[in-house]
């Protein structure tokens, strides 16, 4: 993203200057405060510390970010300034799971089961809006209006600078001179008054009927899937061995972020992570976890709220000492 060739050893970077409009989408797994990538974590401190960088250094004139990932929301939520020319659209809230869709067993390709969910459902809600839509009419604006709405299992949201949404959807995603075509989204769109969400048994049934999943589950719902479909002694075994892994890392995360006298009257409170600002503690936390216990998968990033919370009550070097020990216990119990 910062165009530096030099470092990255002639590897594609972005090319772009102070007239450009630069579209960037990522898909992928995230975590409160970060999103995942296949062998390494990009923060959200680090995310923004690189669009400004763009901004100050002139590689935009305006700059749109599509995030599909689970609580993508906390990549910009009291971070991303509205005073740089971004504009960032996430596929869920600071605290929660976004969804896959097309999912088994709507994920039939040329009359053959895929076992995985074909898309995720924010991002197949742009796409096909972007698809059925004329791109030199449709704006940013409306855009976002139908997929906030056709994506009823996480909340989709927005940050950084609103004052360009008017700007239709061509001039960053898709080509211009597209015809228009009949808009699911607009039929959808017309259920919501006032900008409400309409419940999800209101979405037309032609939308609705794609199975959706949390991303949380997609390994194992993959599993089920080829359990039956391709019944066989060793994908039982892969099923069984996710199963006990999943129970593994629960019991690890529980016993860890075990918050003592957490109830009322017999009641558990509700729990309340602060979005994460300490991202020097929860790097080095993720760092020790994987190094000590195991590598962070799709599941068990729902738990790195766990240590988003001591950090934000770290004091001093001691205490992240203290909590590693603890983490390191956990792992051994």
């Amino acid at each position: 993203m910062k165009g530096d060739s030099a470092a990255l050893k002639g590897k594609k970077v972005l090319k772009s200057n102070e007239n450009s409009k630069v579209f960037i989408n990522f898909v992928d797994h995230g975590a409160p405060g970060l999103i995942a990538f296949p062998s390494a974590y990009l923060y959200a401190n680090d995310f923004n510390h690189t669009i400004t960088y763009m901004h100050e250094n002139k590689m935009y004139d305006q700059l749109v970010l599509y995030i599909e990932a689970c609580e993508s929301g906390s990549m910009f939520d009291g971070i991303l300034s509205d005073k740089i020319n971004a504009y960032a659209v996430t596929a869920a809230n600071p605290t929660e799971s976004s969804w896959g869709t097309y999912c088994y067993p709507d994920d039939v390709v040329n009359g053959t089961h895929i076992n995985s969910c074909l898309g995720d459902l924010f991002s197949v809600n742009w796409l096909e809006n972007l698809e059925s839509s004329n791109p030199s009419v449709e704006t940013l604006e409306s855009q976002f209006k139908k997929v906030q709405v056709a994506t009823a299992q996480s909340h989709v949201m927005r940050y950084g600078d609103l004052n360009f949404t008017n700007e239709v959807v061509g001039d960053f995603e898709g080509v211009l001179d597209k015809s228009a075509k009949a808009n699911l989204f607009d039929k959808i769109f017309s259920l919501a008054k006032h900008n409400k969400r309409p419940s999800h048994e209101e979405l037309p049934t032609a939308h609705r009927t794609y199975s959706s999943i949390d991303t949380r589950d997609a390994l194992i719902h993959h599993l089920y899937a080829k359990v039956s479909t391709k019944r066989s002694h060793k994908v039982h075994l892969d099923l069984s061995s996710e199963v006990t892994r999943r129970m593994r890392v629960d019991h690890v995360f529980e016993d860890f972020g075990r918050i003592p006298d957490n109830d009322v009257d017999g009641q558990m409170t509700e729990r309340v992570t602060p979005p994460p600002r300490n991202f020097d503690c929860l790097k080095r936390l993720i760092n020790f976890y994987e190094a000590n216990c195991a590598k962070l998968q799709d599941y068990d990033l729902q738990y790195v709220k766990y240590l988003v919370e001591p950090c934000e009550k770290l004091e001093g070097v001691q205490g992240i000492e203290a909590i590693e020990s603890r983490l390191k216990k956990s792992c051994d119990h």
